[in-house]
């Protein structure tokens, strides 16, 4: 799968033949089975939506302690639908910003109702990297 790429998802018809079944499987039995094509074990990955950019060109917004932000290129590798690789640019344990956190803004009347409050949501803490990640898992885990 590509940075920025869509999960691309194929049927085939299989015939599979077990040399020593269990007996709880009996013949003309189905079965959904995923194949791995691509894992990238101990890495740091990101929500993908924390990417802006394009292929080769992307960068995060990293945020300090003190809530400080800066703009940092980085070098993806797998992406899925929900993570991405970074291979470089970000270290364990940073924090990266998915989306912006804005003031509640006042209409001055004193009516309740809408949709006030702050928007977007504001990071991932201390991005832990040796999970493993599989982008044909769900969410990219790779269940270790």
């Amino acid at each position: 799968m590509s940075p920025g790429g869509a999960p691309r998802q194929s049927r085939f018809p299989v015939t599979v033949t077990l040399d020593d079944p269990d007996p709880m499987i009996k013949p003309g039995m189905s079965s959904d089975v995923e194949i791995t094509i691509a894992e990238a074990p101990s890495v740091i990955a990101v929500p993908a939506v924390a990417l802006r950019g394009r292929q080769g060109a992307y960068t995060v917004t990293v945020a300090d302690q003190g809530g400080s932000t800066e703009t940092r290129q980085v070098v993806v590798g797998l992406v899925t639908e929900t993570l991405a690789e970074i291979q470089s640019g970000l270290f364990e344990g940073e924090s990266v910003v998915v989306g912006t956190n804005t003031d509640r803004v006042n209409s001055g009347d004193d009516q309740p109702g809408g949709f006030g409050g702050p928007g977007g949501f504001g990071g991932i803490r201390g991005l832990q990297g040796g999970g493993g990640f599989r982008p044909d898992r769900p969410g990219g885990g790779g269940g270790d």
